[in-house]
């Protein structure tokens, strides 16, 4: 139901990374005064998450791993650090009296044949199709394959590779070991 999903540049970078569900990784976006307007399906990419906390947690490790553009560490138009939203906060809390209100008014709803028949295809419609996340990450694939450097600016043609066949930084490798190493003694 809940999940992670970046935006693509045309060259296959991200710029976005947002948690939702339903279609809110395909249309537009009203944030602090700007319009974001979605990008095509095949530039976009999903990660579904088991909760909405293991889908803000994504967000969270995503807009740190790119780096904010606002912020000069990385290449996110993203405002915040994501997570802001916990769990209770997703959709309107409505007191009991609203809620009974609710409930009254829709009992005596009638459905049409008609609109039965629309909402049925209109959810049909609604299954994910996973052509355009696969299109992305063969997008991503080829851009890392072509990159020279790696996001902080280290030459990558001393890159290693490591067990999941991806090539890492080696700089970067080692200042992420000492800065877990320092934490890891600064807590003992």
């Amino acid at each position: 139901m809940f999940y992670t999903y970046l935006w693509l540049r045309e060259d296959g970078t991200p710029y976005y990374v947002g948690k939702g569900s339903g279609k809110r990784a395909f249309v537009v976006h009203p944030l602090r005064g700007k319009i974001y307007k979605a990008p095509p399906a095949e530039r976009i990419v999903i990660y579904h998450a088991k909760s909405e906390q293991d889908a803000l947690e994504t967000e969270v490790a995503l807009i740190w791993y790119y780096g904010r553009k606002d912020l000069g560490t990385g290449i996110l138009r993203n405002l915040t650090d994501g997570g802001e939203n916990p769990p209770t906060a997703t959709g309107r809390i409505l007191s009991e009296k609203h809620r009974s209100i609710l409930i009254e008014s829709n009992k005596s709803r009638v459905w049409s044949i008609e609109a039965r028949r629309r909402l049925s295809e209109a959810n049909k419609i609604r299954k994910h199709d996973t052509g355009p996340m696969i299109a992305a990450s063969r997008i991503r694939a080829a851009v890392r394959k072509a990159q020279t450097h790696c996001k902080r600016g280290h030459d990558l043609s001393l890159a290693h590779v490591n067990t999941r066949g991806s090539r890492q930084c080696r700089v970067c490798v080692r200042i992420n070991y000492k800065r877990r190493k320092n934490v890891r003694l600064a807590e003992a």
